[in-house]
């Protein structure tokens, strides 16, 4: 958590970077002062900083090594102002997840963090994009992507993803720890397994078939993370072709884990979705914008019911 008194940096220029900066005292998060792209990204004029809001209709304009730079050395919360109007509602939305950096809620004591699988397929990415954008900062949970994807494009649906989301998203790698407050993109290459402190180890031929995680296979990922994480996993199953994450979802919900899925209208094919509900009686089905609200009802405590739609074989 970043200290009390930690000011919050606006990359911008022009009046949207005052708009940005008086939207955000006028909601009393303060000290509010502009960055410049090119010295943040070489760690200049961030002492004391403890969140960024990036504006991007401003770094669309320079060059990707840049945000890559900043991305890649910045440790502390970052928001994406990515709306080409900044009226109240988009400054509200961006004060929401800036406050989400600054007052994290406090986390529970007891027990793990959970562990979240998004499952998608055919129309994932702007599913999943939809979703994270309607997260409100950080959740108090890790979230495992697993999206058929061709082989190459993990990292520019993390990237994508992170933009959106206002928190760290990356490919999944051998060594990583599945922490809260993180979204870990499953890679299609390759194989991993977590061991028994958490963190993925790639697999090896002699790996049993019943430890291999973040494959293609959505239902090896929802497996591993059931067995190894029990009643504190969750899935959601997204947009997709085909019964890939239905016998996952299976495996959640048998160790006592929740599953929700997309709403059939709000689904580019809404087959996968539908194969989870077949299986399992999942807790309602939403748009993306809906399931991001119930998931983050659901680790809260709540019990999301608002605008969700109930289906399920029970």
């Amino acid at each position: 958590m970043p200290p009390c008194d930690a000011a919050i940096g606006v990359i911008a220029v022009g009046e949207r970077r005052r708009c940005l900066c008086r939207g955000l005292e006028a909601r009393g998060l303060a000290p509010v002062y502009g960055v410049g792209l090119d010295t943040a990204a070489g760690g200049i004029g961030l002492d004391g900083v403890g969140c960024l809001v990036v504006d991007l209709a401003h770094v669309g304009d320079e060059p990707a090594p840049v945000l890559d730079a900043l991305l890649a050395a910045w440790a502390g919360g970052i928001v994406f102002a990515d709306a080409s109007r900044l009226d109240e509602r988009e400054l509200g939305r961006i004060a929401v997840k800036v406050r989400g950096y600054m007052h994290p809620a406090a986390a529970p004591q007891q027990g793990p963090a959970p562990v979240v699988v998004l499952a998608a397929s055919s129309g994932g990415p702007p599913a999943l994009r939809r979703f994270f954008a309607a997260l409100q900062g950080p959740p108090p949970a890790t979230l495992v992507v697993a999206q058929h994807i061709g082989g190459g494009f993990t990292t520019e649906l993390a990237r994508q993803l992170g933009r959106v989301a206002g928190f760290p998203v990356a490919e999944a790698r051998p060594g990583d720890a599945l922490t809260a407050g993180r979204a870990w993109v499953c890679p299609v290459d390759r194989a991993f397994v977590l061991d028994q402190s958490g963190r993925l180890t790639e697999a090896g031929d002699a790996a049993p078939p019943s430890r291999v995680l973040l494959r293609p296979c959505i239902d090896d990922v929802a497996t591993e993370v059931a067995v190894r994480f029990g009643a504190d996993t969750a899935m959601i199953v997204f947009t997709g072709m085909g019964e890939d994450g239905a016998e996952g979802a299976r495996a959640i919900d048998a160790v006592g884990g929740s599953v929700w899925a997309q709403s059939v209208d709000s689904a580019v094919v809404a087959s996968m979705p539908d194969a989870a509900a077949a299986r399992v009686r999942v807790r309602g089905r939403a748009t993306p914008e809906g399931l991001a609200s119930a998931l983050t009802e659901w680790l809260a405590g709540a019990v999301p019911a608002v605008g969700l739609e109930h289906e399920g074989s029970g």
